[in-house]
């Protein structure tokens, strides 16, 4: 990619019309946010886990499955980060309370759009969003 613009900057759109288009490689992209995370995640403390190798992994059999002619959409190839609420197996997964500080799904979650079509979670983290709010219990 020519351009001067720092990768993480890109919206949505824009980064995946560069990599539909060849000019912009799902691991450079990935790689900016990793490294943007490593910076500043010590001071924000906006993610409880950072999955790097299993997020370079994902980048490179995008790039694969591009350079292949397979090419699924307009988010093939762009990294997401899943909150702390969504399951992925072998990811602690918290609900961003100590209270389940040491719990790790063995299944991924099964997301759904609009209740008619589901989305596997098959281990796409990068990193969970840290939850602001300890779990409350209720008595009674």
């Amino acid at each position: 990619m020519d351009s001067t613009e720092p990768l993480h900057y890109l919206s949505i759109d824009k980064a995946g019309s560069l990599i539909r288009a060849g000019k912009l490689s799902p691991v450079d992209l990935t790689e900016s946010y990793l490294q943007r995370i490593d910076r500043l995640n010590p001071t924000l403390h906006s993610y409880i886990s950072v999955n790097g190798d299993s997020a370079r992994e994902n980048a490179k059999a995008m790039d694969m499955e591009i350079a292949r002619g397979h090419y699924r959409g307009p988010l093939h190839g762009i990294p997401i980060a899943l909150k702390d609420l969504v399951d992925t197996a072998g990811v602690a997964t918290t609900y961003g309370s100590k209270a389940f500080k040491d719990r790790v799904p063995s299944a991924d979650a099964t997301l759904r759009n609009d209740g008619q079509r589901k989305i596997e979670c098959k281990n796409p983290k990068i990193l969970n969003s840290k939850v602001k709010n300890e779990v409350h219990q209720s008595e009674g």
